[in-house]
């Protein structure tokens, strides 16, 4: 039995199991805490800047807003007057989970689609009373990179052992 190579494939063990497991487990924590933080803060911009926009705008260019942000990008934007009922809509999502109250704090789940959402609201007044913005993030926008970050860590994982199984395999 070679026992450098025993000693090599044990010190690429448990160098992964003492340092790189955790290592991995602390930065997904902190990149997901990250990605959370920048959808919450996007999603409350776009929400405070819809709502401006169309508060100082006359009515013809809230299609033509809705339109380009329907096809620029994947968040949803809905526009309802004061009594609940929707003026504008990028999608067919039906918000009275929302409104009703039923939807935990900003976030939500459409039941027909079963896609989650951060979702961000803005009030605004205009000539014809006052309205709401309801801007609707889908959450795997955050999910697709921490998953691609999983993946790389699992094929470092698998690496690591197979390289240790090979220098059990070469000592012996």
């Amino acid at each position: 039995m070679n026992s450098i190579s025993f000693k090599l494939g044990a010190l690429i063990l448990s160098l992964f199991v003492i340092v790189f497991i955790p290592l991995g487990f602390v930065m997904a924590q902190i990149f997901q805490s990250y990605s959370y933080a920048h959808l919450t803060e996007e999603t409350n911009e776009l929400a405070l800047m819809y709502g401006n926009y169309i508060e100082q705008s006359e009515n013809t260019s809230i299609e033509l807003l809705l339109s380009v942000t329907g096809e620029d990008t994947s968040r949803e934007v809905l526009i309802l007057n004061r009594h609940g009922e929707t003026l504008h809509a990028t999608s067919d999502i039906n918000l009275s989970q929302v409104i009703s109250g039923q939807a935990e704090e900003q976030w939500f789940t459409d039941k027909e689609t079963n896609r989650h959402y951060f979702y961000a609201t803005q009030s605004f007044d205009t000539v014809d009373g006052p309205m709401n913005v309801y801007v609707l993030t889908p959450t795997n926008m955050m999910g697709s990179a921490f998953t691609q970050l999983n993946s790389a860590l699992i094929f470092f994982g698998h690496r690591c052992i197979i390289t240790c199984g090979c220098f059990y395999v070469h000592s012996l």
